[in-house]
């Protein structure tokens, strides 16, 4: 998804990054500018999905680097940012930081997770994609993290969906009641009994 010349006047992004599928930046003329590094992509991605594009450095730190001391851990995310800028080029003042917080400029960039549409959402999950595929960081913390983030945007991808249906369709003991014309006063439950071993092994 290229994004076309930013100029003043339409205030266009200068930037487009892509969450979904493969991690991939973009500038205006659609030339890739993506940081080679994983926890460099891992950054970007915590601060678009991140409220106001904002995220804490202790959080950073936490979530990437959570095995490591925190001069080391700190030292790491101050390497990543200058990883980010040195891709970024011209559009590098898209990410600020401060001495507590990292953002990024939700104004200079256009970031797909934000701006599908309900019909592109439904076909990319049903293409099986998934946020940030392939982004193999080994911490507990941002695997626990990205699990998160791909059950969420997968959740808002069938929300539009389940909104379409009947009402019928939503309910099982709604459609009981439609087969059977029976209102019953019941919850359906599912137990599954431990098998028993006959073999004798």
């Amino acid at each position: 998804m290229a994004i076309p010349n930013t100029t003043e006047q339409t205030g266009t992004p200068p930037i487009t990054i892509r969450l979904l599928g493969a991690f991939a930046v973009q500038d205006h003329a659609g030339n890739d500018i993506s940081p080679k590094g994983r926890k460099a992509q891992a950054v970007i991605a915590m601060l678009c999905t991140g409220r106001d594009g904002k995220r804490t450095r202790a959080w950073l730190q936490a979530h990437l680097w959570s095995d490591r001391a925190q001069p080391q851990a700190a030292g790491s995310l101050r390497s990543c940012l200058h990883e980010i800028r040195s891709a970024f080029g011209e559009a590098a003042d898209c990410i600020t930081s401060a001495r507590t917080k990292v953002e990024i400029d939700l104004d200079k960039v256009a970031i797909d997770l934000r701006e599908m549409s309900s019909t592109q959402w439904l076909d990319a999950v049903s293409a099986g994609r998934e946020v940030m595929e392939g982004c193999d960081i080994i911490d507990k913390e941002f695997t626990d993290w990205l699990a998160e983030q791909r059950a969420h945007w997968e959740r808002k991808a069938a929300l539009p969906l389940a909104e379409s249906l009947p009402a019928e369709a939503k309910s099982p003991v709604s459609k009981l009641k439609t087969s059977t014309g029976m209102r019953p006063d019941w919850d359906l439950t599912l137990c599954v009994l431990p098998l028993e071993n006959r073999s004798g092994n």
